[in-house]
């Protein structure tokens, strides 16, 4: 008798430890979203706490409108995320109406992310708009076809490995997580690049003059140049000048960064 409920007990024991195996496997995909959506989250943070601006619909918010609409997002994604990891129901339907937000607003904001005062990071925020396009898609169709994935309830159908669906979704994620950073360190290093250039052209010109002569110097400019004139000169004149040198900027980037001065 002893000898058979040892038995018993190690298969029971051997068959728990397969099917908790099996169904990590099969939840691999739902671990992946939840991760991505957290990152999600402490970049909505970062806005929140860092860089106070953000496009709603094509209209930058910046200041402290910025920092609610970021805070607000962080608070939702967080939201998805605690339904994600209870497999909660309610979590799937929030998580797609989100993302369909995030790819609307993407869209429109595209369309009109030109016309802003954004200046250099109008050039980054177009294609990083296409990626979260391109991203929030993907995952809205993952969440919509593993609806399995969210109840409370254990997986019915286990399998032995990760199935099309979850390799699809998680090949994809991680392609695009590459081609991201890859596209980011490229396009972060041309903007290094050329504001560097500006700067020592933007030095060379106020050498020598006055803060009183070198805002004209900094108004007869254009572009980015322009506001990275009035950046340096808020720079080397810190604490000295007479009026707001960061009034004088019109990217709300290169306003920004001059209030950090």
């Amino acid at each position: 008798m002893g000898q058979k409920r040892g038995k018993k007990r190690f298969h029971r024991l051997v068959s728990s430890d397969i099917i908790r195996a099996v169904h990590v496997k099969k939840l691999l995909g739902l671990r992946v979203l939840i991760t991505y959506s957290f990152v999600i989250a402490l970049f909505y943070l970062f806005l929140a706490l860092i860089f106070p601006t953000t496009m709603l619909f094509g209209i930058v918010l910046s200041g402290l409108l910025g920092r609610v609409f970021n805070a607000l997002m962080f608070f939702a994604v967080m939201v998805m995320v605690y339904g994600f990891e209870k497999r909660a129901a309610w979590s799937r339907k929030f998580a797609v109406w989100l993302y369909l937000f995030s790819i609307l607003n993407s869209v429109i904001s595209m369309l009109f992310v030109g016309r802003t005062e954004l200046g250099v990071l109008s050039g980054l925020l177009f294609p990083l708009f296409i990626f979260t396009i391109l991203l929030n898609a993907l995952t809205a169709w993952y969440v919509l076809v593993r609806k399995e994935c969210f109840s409370n309830r254990h997986l019915s159908h286990l399998g032995a490995s990760v199935d099309p669906i979850d390799r699809v979704f998680i090949s994809s994620v991680y392609l695009f997580y590459f081609f991201l950073i890859i596209f980011t360190v490229a396009l972060g290093f041309e903007f290094y690049r050329n504001a560097t250039y500006i700067v020592d052209v933007v030095i060379a010109d106020l050498n020598g003059k006055t803060f009183k002569e070198s805002i004209p110097v900094c108004e007869h400019k254009s572009g980015d140049m322009r506001d990275i004139c009035f950046v340096s000169l808020a720079a080397i004149h810190k604490g000295s000048a007479s009026v707001d040198v960061c009034d004088f900027i019109r990217s709300d980037f290169y306003r920004f960064t001059c209030l950090q001065v």
